[in-house]
């Protein structure tokens, strides 16, 4: 299955919402192979850069990340043209920061959850409909912060 559309996600990160927002939109972009019967293999990619203001000091910020998702899901058939659709695995949340002269980047691996629908449209055409969780954690100068969130999903897709 090849898959696009676009996210909402809400960082799991206060500090990251006091200077970005509380919500990101991104396109999001999946691939999926069946391995047997109703269960694949799937790949997905969702960048964003955003530009903040950091709380207190008011220094211009921008930041850059990436999510890299892989796994294995399911699909189970409810009715007819309705299905439920279940993925977990692995996320690599790439990011990247910038406030002065001062950048910090880093990469780190965490876990990815979702369920959803997949209504199609016809043969080979469906809409899908996901929720997910993806979380991963890292420390610079020994501040701990969260990578991820949740994330709601909306998306055309393709059986190939």
């Amino acid at each position: 299955m090849l898959e696009a559309g676009g996210c909402c996600l809400r960082p799991a990160d206060q500090g990251y919402q006091d200077t970005y927002g509380k919500n990101l939109f991104m396109p999001e972009f999946t691939l999926g192979f069946r391995v047997i019967g109703r269960f694949y293999l799937f790949a997905g990619y969702s960048p964003t850069t955003r530009k903040g203001i950091i709380p207190v000091l008011d220094i211009d910020s921008k930041s850059k990340q990436s999510f890299l998702t892989a796994g294995a899901g399911f699909i189970v058939t409810m009715s007819k043209g309705i299905a439920l659709r279940g993925d977990g695995g692995i996320a690599n949340i790439s990011y990247s920061e910038e406030a002065l002269d001062f950048k910090v980047k880093g990469a780190k691996l965490g876990y990815y959850g979702e369920l959803g629908l997949i209504f199609m449209v016809g043969k080979k055409l469906f809409f899908g409909a996901r929720a997910a969780y993806m979380i991963g954690t890292d420390t610079i100068d020994d501040v701990r912060f969260k990578l991820g969130g949740p994330k709601a999903s909306l998306s055309l897709g393709l059986l190939i």
